[in-house]
């Protein structure tokens, strides 16, 4: 069995990143930009969400944060949100969790687009929504316990069939 050292791994990756956007540059071409929100001021997630940026600069990215207080609405996050979404200067993005407790953390996770969904929360909530939901086929029918409503937002308990 060999011993892996992650951080020399993590510096060589990071490394091939810088070389590769230094390549973007000398060829006119946009540097990858990646944003992170912080809403509060968690300590954990304050240190989780700086060493991204400092990898961002050790790759040769663009990085921005959006730091918020914790009594930001929901709809003001969800405003932000959605703001990052249309920024086409913006290649991707992450919402650091914990939210606080007034916010619904799925409401705004569903909300990333999932061309910008950095973390992949969406296809883990996807995964999770269909495993949890169990499709059962039989020959002629398909039952669902589960099904999404229209603002794709929160699972609705729900039984139909086809």
């Amino acid at each position: 069995m060999e011993l892996i050292d992650g951080k020399k791994v993590a510096e060589e990756i990071k490394g091939q990143l810088r070389k590769e956007v230094e390549m973007l540059v000398a060829q006119n071409r946009k540097v990858p930009h990646l944003a992170a929100i912080l809403v509060g001021n968690n300590p954990a997630s304050m240190a989780y969400v700086n060493n991204k940026v400092k990898s961002c600069y050790d790759a040769g990215f663009m990085s921005t944060l959006y730091k918020r207080s914790a009594d930001i609405s929901q709809d003001e996050l969800l405003a932000l949100v959605d703001q990052l979404n249309r920024d086409k200067d913006i290649d991707g993005f992450i919402v650091q969790l914990p939210l606080p407790k007034h916010i619904d953390e799925l409401t705004v996770t569903m909300a990333i687009d999932p061309s910008k969904d950095v973390d992949g929360f969406i296809l883990s909530i996807s995964v999770r929504w269909l495993r949890d939901c169990r499709v059962f086929f039989r020959p002629h029918r398909m039952v669902s316990p589960c099904y999404f409503s229209t603002t794709i937002s929160k699972p609705v308990a729900k039984k139909w069939s086809l």
